[in-house]
This record gives structure tokens, C-alpha cells and sequence, in this order.
């Protein structure tokens, strides 16, 4: 009772059906992780570009990739802030109906 008088409520997802039934995995953290394949995908074919010529493969070690991830993350956070449409329907893919 106490949860429910605080706005909340319990909800049992069966295994497995996390992506069908967890609001935010439904439209806020896929629409985050597109972001971030975006800026992956973007900063990648600008590396390639700069050594068209050469054989050398992109850097992907973690001493690279680490602090590039941070700033996109930070980026694609500011990008996705105000979206509360993004985050309601989610919650109406899942058939939460508390909006």
C-alpha cells in the first residue's frame, strides 16, 4: 500500500520478455542506443577517411574508444533531454496505462 500511495507501482515482468515489456527498454534506451551507434558509426568513417591510403587499421583500443563514449554519452544525454513523449510511449508499448 505504502508504494502505491507514494505513485509507484509493482509490476512482475516474466524472463525473457524485457524487451516487450520494460517501458524504457521499449523507447528511451533504444533511442539512446541508436544515438550512440550514430555517433560510433560517424566518428569511425571519419578515421577511415583521414588514412584512405593507408592499410593501418582504426585504433579501437579502450585508451581511444573510453573517453570518445563519455563525451557521446553526454551529447546523446542532452540531445534526449525534455523528451517526456519518449518515456510515456514506452510506457504505452507496454500497455502501462499511468499516464
Amino acid at each position: 500500500q505504502l508504494i502505491r500511495n507514494s505513485g509507484f507501482f509493482y509490476a512482475f515482468n516474466p524472463a525473457c520478455c524485457t524487451g516487450e515489456l520494460q517501458p524504457l527498454d521499449l523507447t528511451v534506451n533504444a533511442k539512446f542506443k541508436s544515438l550512440m551507434k550514430e555517433k560510433l558509426f560517424s566518428w569511425y568513417a571519419r578515421e577511415v577517411a583521414k588514412d584512405s591510403n593507408s592499410q593501418k587499421p582504426v585504433d579501437l583500443k579502450l585508451s581511444v574508444i573510453k573517453p570518445l563514449h563519455v563525451r557521446w554519452m553526454i551529447d546523446v544525454s542532452c540531445a534526449m533531454k525534455g523528451q517526456c513523449e519518449l518515456v510515456r510511449s514506452g510506457f504505452s508499448k507496454a500497455a502501462y496505462e499511468i499516464f
